[in-house]
């Protein structure tokens, strides 16, 4: 009984084959959901909404929850209003079309000789001073865009988004709980496609290849087997049980196959490698 004890459940549950005339081993299972994540919070505030619950089913970029944000909505608005503001370049591109006017009227002159050099030069000087405060003009009104996409950008690590496509698994926070960057605000899984996790004697491991399909018998009341991909085979294996992990790509289209569920799953291993 010491073994017993010091082997992982697990294991244990997945590691009994039943084998087929044609060739097929069956092996327990468990169906996992593909990718399972716990969402946080990149800021360290105060939770004002949740948006889903336990059971909803989100996409990618759904908004989960949303975050106080009353100042970086206000920085928002004054930087819109600036970055809306156009008045100083249009008073600069006036001022740059009056003195390339003057400049133009003195070149004439002074072909003439109806206007001195240095008269020239001060309008020529003019005009390039009105078109360098038409350049600073112009570059204050781009900083101003760009701070005004830095605030929208702090205000959207305000809104806690869904970064895959599944269903949520579990709410941990409500509003009004402070938020910190070590919590949780819910945990989304995905189930299109599944996982299939099994645990065969290491004596298999040169009969099951990635890319081979095989087929998966879910525990479940009226679920028939279904096609599933072979995509990892542990090369490295469990000292303490002989035994190696394979994981399996099942398709589920629709999410009708919820995740979780006990199963058998059936690879062909061929009965020579059968002891």
């Amino acid at each position: 009984m010491w073994h017993m004890r010091n082997v992982p459940l697990l294991v244990l549950l997945l590691t009994t084959p039943v084998l087929h005339p044609a060739g097929a081993t069956t092996f327990d299972c468990v169906i996992n959901p593909s990718v399972r994540l716990k969402i946080g919070s990149p800021i360290s505030t105060t939770l004002r909404s949740i948006e889903v619950e336990r059971g909803d089913r989100v996409t990618a970029g759904q908004v989960i929850a949303r975050l106080e944000a009353a100042v970086e909505r206000a920085d928002v608005a004054l930087g819109a209003e600036r970055a809306a503001n156009t008045a100083d370049m249009s008073s600069r591109a006036a001022r740059v079309d009056f003195a390339r006017l003057e400049a133009e009227r003195g070149e004439k002159l002074l072909v003439d000789n109806n206007a001195s050099r240095q008269k020239v030069e001060e309008l020529r000087t003019q005009l390039r001073v009105a078109q360098g405060d038409m350049q600073i003009a112009m570059l204050n009104h781009h900083l101003a865009e760009l701070d005004l996409a830095r605030s929208r950008a702090q205000e959207e690590l305000r809104v806690i988004r869904s970064p895959i496509d599944g269903v949520v698994v579990q709410r941990y926070l409500g509003p009004g709980e402070f938020v910190h960057q070590d919590a949780q605000i819910a945990e989304v899984a995905t189930i299109d496609p599944l996982f299939v996790e099994a645990y065969p004697s290491a004596r298999y491991f040169a009969a099951i290849k990635v890319g081979a399909v095989a087929e998966v018998k879910p525990d479940l009341a009226g679920e028939a087997a279904r096609p599933a991909v072979i995509t990892i085979v542990d090369p490295v294996f469990d000292a303490a049980s002989g035994t190696f992990g394979v994981r399996l790509r099942l398709p589920n289209p629709g999410e009708a196959l919820p995740a979780g569920l006990r199963c058998q799953v059936s690879i062909d291993t061929g009965e020579a490698v059968v002891r």
